[in-house]
């Protein structure tokens, strides 16, 4: 699967690739670096800093994350490097 999307990403060539769930972070950011190592955006919606996914994904920072909750975007310590112009809030609208 991660193949056959890193495919698509070298024909289609977008300029960002936006994941916003916890394993899509995981797969997206590996596919988009097959694919061209094309910029990704994470989505982090907790600010639980010792959850597996989170320990698996500090591998590699993101370019940017978007998250519908604040607390996230400023407790999660790997993403403290990044500067605030790279970290969004988009809240969710029921």
């Amino acid at each position: 699967m991660v193949f056959r999307i890193s495919g698509e990403f070298r024909r289609f060539r977008p300029h960002v690739v936006q994941c916003w769930m916890y394993h899509a972070n995981l797969l997206g950011g590996i596919a988009a670096t097959l694919g061209g190592r094309i910029p990704v955006v994470w989505g982090i919606h907790h600010g639980d800093t010792t959850s597996r996914d989170t320990k698996i994904l500090n591998w590699k920072l993101p370019k940017g994350v978007a998250s519908p909750l604040r607390i996230a975007l400023r407790s999660i310590l790997p993403f403290r490097v990044l500067p605030d112009s790279t970290r969004r809030y988009i809240g969710n609208s029921l």
